[in-house]
């Protein structure tokens, strides 16, 4: 190849990197944005709800077998069976129905209350294993060890609850159909 056939290549080349170049620079800037908004909400008062206890009524804490404890003591316990007030759909099955525990789950058509959480070392251990499938179709919303008993109940309970007035689990269904809401505060 000739001096000016070198020439004619290295031209190409040169104006082909160019138009390229070009194409890069004018094509608009993509890059990942994120804007920071306040959203407003309704914090739900629940001191009207209904107050879940050992003496509560319609619904109480009743210490179904295979629980932690037995009421008047409400650790690692369970409620009766507490109608929603509407149809619930979770995973594949429709509930009208579901239990709380007093450690933050929801249960929808079993009792099993005995899972608590796992204390990872001394000194504390706790009995219970870890959930398996006897705990299907439960909400873990806490799944703490969270201990409702109040010194109302038992007043040598080592506990700074004195009432269901400033330590309580509630409940209530609220809003009208069809968007309603079954609040449960622990």
């Amino acid at each position: 190849m000739t001096k000016q056939g070198y020439w004619i290549v290295f031209a190409g080349i040169f104006r082909l990197v160019m138009l390229v170049s070009a194409l890069f620079w004018l094509s608009p800037a993509v890059a990942i944005t994120y804007t920071s908004a306040s959203t407003t909400y309704s914090w739900i008062d629940p001191s009207a709800h209904a107050k879940l206890g050992y003496n509560t009524a319609p619904y109480k804490f009743n210490g179904t077998t295979g629980c932690g404890t037995t009421p008047p003591t409400l650790d690692d316990t369970i409620s009766d069976v507490i109608p929603i007030g509407f149809t619930f759909l979770f995973g594949t099955a429709s509930y009208t129905t579901l239990q709380i525990q007093s450690n933050g789950r929801i249960q929808f058509g079993n009792s099993m209350c005995g899972f608590g959480t796992q204390n990872i070392g001394p000194p504390q251990t706790y009995p219970y294993p870890y959930a398996d499938t006897n705990l299907n179709n439960t909400m873990k919303v806490f799944d703490v060890d969270l201990d409702p008993t109040t010194k109302s109940d038992i007043p040598s309970y080592p506990t700074s609850c004195n009432s269901y007035a400033n330590c309580f689990v509630s409940y209530a269904t609220i809003g009208t159909a069809p968007n309603r809401k079954f609040v449960i505060t622990w």
